[in-house]
């Protein structure tokens, strides 16, 4: 049988409950020199807590559940690895649920969460259509923190901590303009999603700070995966394009791959910038111009917000995190219009 507060307790002379609170973290009054005295005697006993009886004297699981939506963003492996260390560096377990495309699996993966009784929730709402009224409503009733990473119902719910994808696809057509690329291609997700349309929105307003017109005809919408990139290339290529943007790193591989199928050259014959600067970036051999979204920022910045909910007096505001954009060698000024 391992060591227990008891025996930490007959240690140092002091009571179980003593002990207990400083050892289980609860909140007490216990002087600074009897904290170091039990943490002491626990440490040279080697005592381990146990997290079932901890639980019950916190409250706490310290469990975090994590929803992530059922798509082809790569760019959520690096968010699940950027929440998993933080949660990691913070003392948290961390649980991982995929709800799939829609309102309804993504509540229900709320209440699974809910009934384990984890400490809190960081979810993405990619998986979520822009009109998802019955979403808000559930969050409402959510009596834990939490933290979304994107828009709900197009607009940034309290406790949200999120990239900002306009800035995003603004920095990404700015760094193409400023190379001195005009016919610039758009291929984002499907419209029903607002990180496909803030993507958009800053295409339109890196653009129409640069006095050019948006043309329709260079935006193709798909789902965020390789063959979109394929499809997207072909149809945009016919327009005189030099370059194009993507709302992925996946989607920017399939670009990649289809225009070099038909014999043209990056960078010199089509710049790709990328969006996610995720693992797909190795296809590349670390070419890909990309924008990076700080994924580490956000998932720490995220789980501390759990942890400290307690100390809060109420929601917190959201805030946003810019991203930043990565230059590499898929990106040059533009040389002569291919013929294909």
């Amino acid at each position: 049988m391992g060591v227990t507060i008891k025996d930490v307790a007959k240690k140092t002379g002091l009571s179980i409950t003593t002990v207990s609170l400083v050892l289980n973290k609860k909140d007490n009054r216990i002087s600074e020199r009897t904290r170091q005295l039990i943490e002491s005697a626990a440490q040279e006993l080697n005592y381990t807590p146990n997290p079932t009886a901890v639980s019950l004297v916190t409250k706490k699981t310290r469990i975090i559940g994590l929803i992530l939506p059922e798509n082809g963003y790569y760019h959520f492996s690096t968010l699940l690895r950027s929440v998993e260390s933080a949660c990691r560096n913070a003392d948290y377990y961390l649980m991982v649920s995929i709800a799939r495309p829609g309102a309804e699996d993504a509540l229900l993966q709320i209440e699974n969460f809910i009934k384990k009784k984890v400490d809190g929730l960081i979810f993405d709402p990619s998986c979520l259509p822009i009109d998802s009224p019955g979403y808000l409503e559930a969050l409402s009733r959510v009596n834990i923190p939490v933290v979304s990473l994107g828009c709900v119902g197009q607009r940034l719910l309290a406790n949200s901590i999120a990239p900002s994808h306009q800035q995003g696809g603004f920095l990404a057509v700015t760094h193409l303009l400023e190379l001195g690329h005009r016919k610039i291609g758009c291929i984002t997700g499907p419209a029903v999603y607002d990180s496909s349309l803030s993507f958009w929105r800053g295409y339109r307003d890196a653009m129409e700070e640069y006095d050019l017109s948006v043309d329709p005809l260079l935006l193709f919408q798909g789902p965020y995966g390789v063959e979109t990139g394929h499809t997207g290339f072909r149809k945009l290529i016919d327009h005189g394009i030099t370059a194009i943007v993507t709302a992925s790193d996946l989607i920017a591989c399939g670009v990649w791959h289809e225009a070099t199928q038909k014999g043209l050259t990056i960078p010199d014959d089509l710049s790709i910038v990328g969006y996610g600067d995720s693992f797909p970036t190795s296809y590349f051999n670390g070419e890909l111009t990309s924008i990076t979204m700080h994924f580490d920022r956000i998932a720490r910045k995220a789980v501390n917000l759990i942890r400290k909910w307690d100390e809060c007096n109420g929601p917190l505001p959201p805030e946003t995190i810019f991203p930043s954009l990565i230059s590499r060698k898929s990106s040059a000024p533009p040389q002569t219009v291919p013929a294909i």
